[in-house]
Formats: structure tokens, sequence, C-alpha cells
């Protein structure tokens, strides 16, 4: 048997070569890391001048602290406060964020969950086939059972006819809806506002209401390097927003949501997430109380005692028992 023999290299030789190959861009003036993905827009290679957001320090003043207690591991986060009255960021002012809403471990199997329930719950199957009892035709048997030499058939509307009825066949409306765990759904939701916390897509605006002595919206979107990303906007249900939908109603990048119809699709389908000041306190109240609405299940417990709102009813139950004496009846 023969071997074809072939020029092999030394390993040391190869770890060289590899070495020298993965270097020979650094020099140049547009290098980026091949593991760095850049969003649309590459200021390398476009020549865009982004301006740099100063770091938030001790001495600036807080508009804004968080409402519900912190986690004893955690600390706020502190985010710069905008203002759609002004052309140019200011940055004189910080709100403070609560970690357990913007600050939570992403896992994709739980975004991809919540992403495919809410893509899947609202489809409906309106396909349909009719049966062999819904056919037009008679139900007459088409030719004797015996003597002519043909398959016996009782009726030409059975499936193994041409035109006849469909066995097993869609029979709709069929909705694709089912219930996700309500947990699964808020980790969701936590997940989706801190990976745009983290990929500095998170703006939070100090109101949503304004009038028309806004300056020009255009100008306020490129100052901020805005012009080409999408922005989904949530205000207060109290916050007139008129001359914001008039706004929304020209552009292609921007939407508006009141805070009761923020959801995960909406959230990562847009590239910025603007937040008004005034949701925040309702925000995490609503979710704060979501998430410690039952303490007990994680520590040993009885069901039926422990469980929230049977204190009040024992409490109830022990007011309004009363002696037989004292009421008269038996």
């Amino acid at each position: 048997m023969k071997l074809c023999c072939r020029k092999l290299i030394s390993p040391a030789r190869f770890i060289l070569q590899s070495i020298q190959s993965r270097n020979s861009h650094v020099n140049r003036e547009d290098f980026i890391p091949p593991n760095l993905v850049m969003a649309k827009v590459n200021p390398l290679l476009h020549n865009v001048t982004i301006q740099e957001v100063p770091k938030i320090s001790d001495k600036i003043p807080v508009f804004r602290h968080c409402v519900e207690k912190l986690p004893k591991n955690k600390n706020a986060i502190s985010v710069w406060l905008d203002n759609l009255l002004h052309a140019r960021p200011q940055y004189n002012s910080v709100v403070q964020l609560h970690p357990v809403l913007f600050d939570t471990h992403p896992r994709m199997d739980i975004l991809h969950s919540v992403v495919r329930w809410q893509q899947e719950y609202r489809e409906v199957d309106y396909s349909w086939s009719r049966t062999r009892a819904e056919i037009g035709r008679g139900k007459k048997k088409p030719w004797p059972q015996k003597g002519t030499g043909r398959a016996r058939h009782g009726s030409s509307n059975s499936p193994l006819w041409v035109k006849g009825g469909i066995s097993q066949g869609p029979r709709g409306p069929r909705a694709s809806f089912y219930e996700l765990n309500p947990n699964t759904l808020l980790d969701g939701l936590l997940i989706a506002l801190s990976i745009k916390h983290i990929q500095n897509d998170l703006i939070i605006i100090e109101s949503a209401q304004i009038s028309q002595d806004m300056p020009d919206f255009d100008e306020y979107l490129e100052n901020r390097n805005l012009s080409e990303a999408s922005m989904l906007l949530v205000h207060a249900e109290n916050e007139n927003i008129s001359y914001l939908e008039h706004l929304a109603e020209d552009s292609k990048l921007l939407n508006i949501m009141p805070l009761y119809g923020l959801n995960v699709c909406s959230i990562l389908k847009h590239d910025k997430l603007v937040l008004s000041r005034c949701i925040l306190d309702e925000l995490e109240h609503k979710v704060l109380w979501h998430k410690t609405r039952y303490p007990w299940l994680g520590s040993p417990h009885n069901f039926y005692i422990d469980m929230p709102g049977q204190d009040n009813k024992q409490s109830v139950d022990t007011n309004t028992s009363e002696p037989i004496g004292e009421t008269g009846h038996m």
C-alpha cells in the first residue's frame, strides 16, 4: 500500500503564521475587531462625529430616586435625564432606575419563548375542508354491489373518489393561543428592558407632554445621532401627547405607546426605547408587586393559611362570631 507524503508544516511555524495573519490589520486606521458587530452606522468607516457622553459623578443632582426597596446585592442605576425641549443634550440631571427592572440577567431562552408566544397567540387558522357528509351530491350507490366487475362502493362522496370528501382535513377556525406562565412573561419584559439599557438604547425624557414650542424634531434627532434609528416612546396616561402624535404621523421611525401597552415585541422591534419620567414610579411599583406578592413560596408554608388574603378572612370570622346567648338564636 502506497501513501501520499505531503509537505507538513511544523506546529511552531503554523502558530507563528496564524498570529501574524491575525495581527496584520491592527495597524490600519479603519481597524475594527472581528468579533465587534456595530449596528447600521460605523463611525470609523463613515466618518460620523459622535458626541461623547460624560460619565455620571456624585456631584450631579438626582432628579428621581427609586421608590421601592433595593436588593441588598445591587445598587440603583443612574441614567442621564433628557428633555425634548432642548435641541442639544444638557447632561445636568440624573434619574435612578431600579436594578430589578433594568439589571436582569438576559436569558435568551425566556426572551425567545415570550416573543414566540406574542407572535402566535393572535394567529387564527381559517382553513376548512368538507367531510363526506358535507358534499352537495346525493348519497346514491354508484352501481350495484355485484355483477359489474368493478370495485364495490357505497357512495361517490367517499374520500376515495375525485371531488369527494376529505378525511381528517383542516376544520377551522383554529386558534394558536396557549397560556404562558405569568412569571415567564414578566421576566421577558424585564430582560427586554435590561437589554436596552445594556446596549445604551434606553433614553429617559423629562416629560412627553410638550407644546408646539418644541424645536425642530429633526434637529433633536441629529444632535443625538438618532436620525436613522426607530424609536418607541412610552408615555403616561395623564400626559397630553397631541403634538407628539402629530409628529408621529409624519415620521416613519417614531411610534408612541402608553404604559399599559408595553410589550416585548415592540421593545425589540425598535432601535431605541424612550421612557417618560412620569411612568417610572408606576412601572416600578407594578413590577415589584408582581415579584413580591408571594413571598411565602420560597419557604415552608401552609397553602391555606399563608396565602394572601387568608389572614383578613380569619380576622373577619373572629370579629363576626358572637355567642348564642347574645343573639337570641339557636
